[in-house]
Formats: C-alpha cells, structure tokens, sequence
C-alpha cells in the first residue's frame, strides 16, 4: 500500500507526497531498518513546506531523524536534529511536535546522566502538553520523571509522578 500511494503521488506531484515518504520511513523504523528511514525522512525535508501539512510533515520528519540518532546512540546527531525540530516547530506553531521534541531532549540527557537538565526538559514538555491537552505525552513525561526520581532515591517524587501517570 505504501509503494502505491507513493505511485500515485508521484503521477501526481501530490502534496501528500511528503506523508507517504514519512509513513515509509516509519515502516522501516518499526522493521528496525534505520539508513533506509533516513532515506524517506530525507526526502521529506528536502520537500519545500509552502502549507500547513507540508510544514507538519517537515518538522515530524526532522524529529523523526533525531529518534533514529536518539536510538542508534548517536546523541550529537540527534541534539542537532531536535534543535532543528524546535526552531521550525516554534515557527509553524506545532505545539505537539514541540512538546514530544522537548521529551526526547529530556530522554538524552537522561541518557547521559544530567537529571537537572532532563527534568527541566520533561517540565516544559509537560506545560506545552497539558495547554494543547496532549494526553500521551504528558503521561509519558510523569513516568520518565518518576524513573529519574527513583534513580535518584526520591521515593515520594517518584511515587507522585507515577501516581500521575497513573491517572
């Protein structure tokens, strides 16, 4: 299905054509195929965004790159990609793009140890998130808070927050 859509937008110059690379390069995410999500990803960002769902895409492409960095350990890479996501995001006005970047900015310094750095990251993405009521991230952000918590020995803080993720 994705090759014939990706067929069909190509015959016709779709705007769409920018979703069909993204949802491929998703594909080969979840087929752990990351060098050919890179491929489609790229593709996505070399698409000129003139409307509203090309700046969307543009922006869920970019951060998509920075996943792939985030999770192939390549951080310099990923921070560079996650900056980029931001800058355009704030641009376009993408509160959920902006609030699942500051997440996964909040997941890198988790990564290399700056607790400080990480909840201030998981805080900010839980005040975009709760102001576009953006559910999934804020219940994502209160579970890594309360494992940074844990980690640290803070039991209470780490009880409330998986208490929130809870609810």
């Amino acid at each position: 299905y994705h090759r014939e859509a990706l067929g069909m937008a190509l015959k016709t110059n779709n705007k769409l054509l920018s979703t069909v690379f993204n949802s491929i390069g998703t594909f080969y995410v979840a087929q752990n195929e990351n060098d050919s999500a890179l491929i489609f990803f790229r593709k996505v960002i070399n698409i000129k965004p003139t409307i509203f769902l090309l700046k969307d895409r543009h922006c869920a492409a970019l951060h998509n790159i920075g996943n792939i960095y985030r999770k192939t350990g390549n951080m310099d890479s990923a921070i560079f990609y996650f900056d980029l996501t931001l800058k355009e995001s704030s641009i376009y006005g993408l509160s959920n793009i902006i609030s699942s970047t500051l997440k996964n900015f909040g997941n890198i310094y988790d990564q290399k140890g700056d607790s400080k750095k990480a909840i201030e990251f998981f805080t900010k993405s839980i005040q975009i998130a709760e102001e576009n009521n953006l559910k999934r991230i804020i219940a994502d952000d209160y579970q890594l808070l309360s494992g940074i918590f844990l980690k640290q020995g803070n039991f209470k803080k780490a009880f409330d927050f998986q208490k929130k993720y809870s609810a």
